[in-house]
């Protein structure tokens, strides 16, 4: 009769498991730092706070922290390194052990994982706004979800029968499936959904107009995605080629590794989105200002907040329903309308006087501006209309002043976006009538609500109860006129990061790219809305030359016509 040979003393000794144990305490630690890290920078400099902070982010650091946790025991009271050969001569009982701290893993890992992901996808619906991305974004969540419930919960309690034969293999009548298959292929889904993370974005970045910081942000977390499907791939190629079940407590270590770095990964990626704070140049200004400002009362008062607030800070350049401004009329060209903000209440003819000329300046366009009539005295529509008069006297007109009907072109700020094929910080819809298909990214006046500087939710909600701007009035709100958007002329979008109608400009966009409306996009970082009236900042340069290209870009459009 063959028995098998005795195992050399040498054989006998080998132990790898310092690599596991000290792997998952130099990741513990790591994890750590970046968890505090970023909840320091939530809790201490971040001006709004989202959910998944305080769910999302808790729950993936502690599956982390326990399955590192579990790493450790595995290797102190699980026997984990060394052959298991060793133990069956030593101590049998360290390997029942070690077979239900291994139990524990499977779903500890994947809920490990899990938690990050979600959290990543959640960060990819809040920055994406792309129809497709979106519903994409939401499907690859339900595959994450859903593998984390079937892999982790089901396979870990249906694997074996009765559960306890996990470990204790004396149970008579117990028995598992295909252990090895299952830590085979867990990994594949992984891969697949990693694979998703990292190509989802792709082609919504490539049309989205930020700053190098938040760009940078942006592909840092994607670059952090990519680290999680390296080791998803590692994890899965080391499971395939050794046969973990041969020799468990020894070659489980190296797997584990695998795990412990994933996880660790995936949570460390999903803690660098990109934080919102307000820029310094603005903060100073602020500072100049004694404070920060958000006019509110009623029209008087806000008039005179307004009034008050810009003065000294922003340097208008003076010279009836419009006005042409004569002295920047000896050039033919195109023909310019103005529009300018204020909540259908505040605003005249030299509020916005210098952009009206820097643009007309830069782009050899003759300025016409509109001073329509305001609210409280004159309600809503008024000043669309008084709008739409002044466009159709200048269209009518322009030949005889010097200009070129073909390349007539409106601006309109705020409010009087609607006017604009430029538009800037765009209002486009009621505060409390968000068309239901655009629930989903119409956050700003949740995020933005109140303490913002010069515009909060509540001054916009007194700007639309003096102009009696009815919620539902599709007239009044470009994006519940849904049969105009498809006849819309290119148009270009300028918003602001600290704006409540931030997702007014982006939930714009969309609805003009879901209908094949060429657009562009301007986002300004840390800046809340008017900041382009205050010709300090150094942003206003930019403000200003980013403008004159989309006008540039809108006039060399061939593709319509007013008429």
């Amino acid at each position: 009769m063959s028995t098998e040979p005795t195992p050399s003393p040498e054989y006998l000794a080998q132990n790898v498991g310092a690599r596991l144990f000290n792997t998952s305490v130099a990741f513990i630690v790591v994890t750590t730092f970046f968890y505090l890290l970023y909840t320091v920078s939530q809790i201490f400099f971040a001006e709004r706070r989202n959910w998944a902070i305080w769910t999302l982010y808790p729950m993936g650091y502690t599956f982390f922290i326990t399955l590192s946790t579990v790493g450790i025991l595995s290797v102190k009271i699980g026997g984990d390194g060394r052959h298991v050969e060793y133990w069956d001569i030593h101590d049998p009982t360290v390997i029942v052990t070690w077979r239900k701290l291994q139990t524990s893993s499977g779903l500890l890992y994947m809920a490990a994982v899990t938690f990050p992901k979600v959290s990543i996808l959640v960060l990819y619906l809040r920055v994406f706004m792309d129809r497709k991305v979106r519903i994409a974004t939401w499907a690859v969540m339900g595959i994450v979800v859903g593998h984390c419930v079937f892999t982790g919960i089901i396979t870990t309690f249906a694997i074996c029968q009765p559960f306890a034969y996990n470990w204790d293999k004396t149970i008579r009548g117990g028995h598992c499936g295909d252990l090895m298959a299952v830590y085979e292929y867990v990994s594949i889904p992984n891969i697949l959904t990693d694979l998703a993370i990292l190509v989802l974005p792709h082609s919504t970045i490539r049309q989205l107009r930020t700053g190098k910081i938040q760009r940078v942000g942006i592909i840092v977390t994607f670059l952090a995605g990519g680290l999680g499907i390296i080791t998803s791939i590692i994890r899965f190629v080391a499971f395939y080629t050794s046969d973990m079940l041969s020799d468990s407590t020894y070659r489980s270590s190296i797997t584990f590794i695998y795990s412990v770095v994933e996880s660790s990964t995936y949570f460390i990626c999903s803690c660098l989105p990109v934080m919102v704070n307000y820029k310094e140049t603005w903060l100073q200004l602020e500072a100049a200002f004694g404070g920060r400002v958000a006019p509110q009362g009623n029209a008087a008062d806000i008039r005179q907040q307004f009034a008050g607030l810009f003065d000294g800070h922003f340097t208008g350049l003076s010279s009836a329903l419009g006005r042409i401004v004569s002295d920047l009329m000896a050039r033919p060209g195109a023909f310019r309308v103005y529009m300018h903000g204020g909540g259908y209440i505040l605003g005249d003819l030299e509020s916005e006087d210098i952009l009206c000329r820097a643009f007309s300046e830069q782009t050899n366009s003759i300025p016409v501006s509109v001073d329509y009539r305001l609210a409280p005295e004159h309600k809503h529509p008024t000043q669309l209309q008084d709008s739409l008069a002044v466009f159709e006297w200048a269209y009518a007109n322009a030949l005889s002043l010097g200009g070129e009907r073909n390349r007539i072109f409106s601006i309109g700020t705020s409010a009087e976006s609607l006017s604009g094929v430029i538009a800037i910080s765009p209002v486009t819809v009621h505060l409390d009538n968000a068309p239901i298909e655009y629930h989903a990214i119409h956050k700003s006046y949740t995020e933005f609500s109140e303490g913002e500087p010069v515009l909060t939710r509540s001054t916009m909600a007194r700007f639309f109860d003096d102009a009696g701007t009815a919620a539902d009035n599709a007239s009044s709100f470009m994006l519940l006129d849904k049969e105009s958007l498809s006849r819309f002329p290119p148009v270009y979008i300028s918003t602001t990061e600290c704006d409540p109608l931030r997702h007014d400009g982006r939930a714009l966009a969309s609805a003009l790219q879901n209908v094949g409306v060429d657009i562009r996009e301007e986002l300004y970082e840390g800046l809340p809305h008017c900041f382009w009236f205050f010709n300090s900042l150094p942003e206003w340069q930019s403000f200003i030359k980013n403008t004159v290209a989309a006008i540039q870009w809108i006039l060399e459009e061939k593709a319509w016509t007013w008429y």
